[in-house]
């Protein structure tokens, strides 16, 4: 990863994409309110890490191609009420609206890999960086969106199969080249 000497200031169109976020976290609570139990709690925390996945993969989508562009803004967006539909569905995600969930899930997390193929068409070596990410990147929401359509046990193992391939696609970025704006971390993180 290298750093990027730009200063790139957080948009407003991320600031409102965090708060969706912070609604379906605030959904989670709703589980662990209605379900004291360990697996009520199990739920929770991998609905949790499901939904900080996907916000801190747009986090890096951002910090990366900025939000300057309109392709970026039109993605974001629409992700953005992508995951409004999605975290609404966060408190019967374990029951009836496990598909609801996944297919917005899903559709949340291949605008941003859309974002990320759209930004490097003509930097050969970010390209290379992209393409080592993204084949396991868009296996982890078919794997969360499969597992939207079965209950229980299969349901559970899908989605922290989908958690697990994010690790793995997260190493596999690690051995590419990136331009990151450090500042740009600092300050979202500060004022999510």
């Amino acid at each position: 990863m290298t750093s990027s000497p730009a200063e790139q200031r957080t948009s407003n169109v991320e600031l409102f994409f965090d708060l969706v976020f912070v609604f379906g976290i605030t959904q989670v609570t709703r589980i662990l309110h209605d379900q004291p139990t360990s697996a009520g709690w199990g739920q929770g925390i991998l609905l949790l890490a499901i939904l900080w996945w996907t916000w801190s993969t747009y986090t890096w989508t951002t910090n990366w191609t900025g939000t300057d562009t309109l392709p970026v803004k039109v993605s974001l967006v629409a992700a953005m009420g992508a995951s409004l539909v999605m975290a609404a569905a966060v408190p019967e995600a374990f029951g009836s609206a496990g598909g609801l969930f996944a297919i917005f899930y899903f559709v949340v997390r291949a605008f941003g890999q859309l974002v990320y193929w759209l930004s490097v068409r003509t930097d050969l070596a970010q390209r290379a960086a992209v393409l080592t990410y993204l084949p396991v990147a868009l296996s982890a929401p078919v794997a969360v969106l499969v597992g939207g359509f079965f209950d229980g046990s299969l349901r559970v193992a899908l989605w922290a199969a989908g958690l697990g391939l994010d690790l793995v696609a997260a190493a596999l970025a690690g051995r590419g080249t990136w331009n990151i704006a450090t500042g740009h971390f600092a300050e979202r993180n500060a004022s999510s």
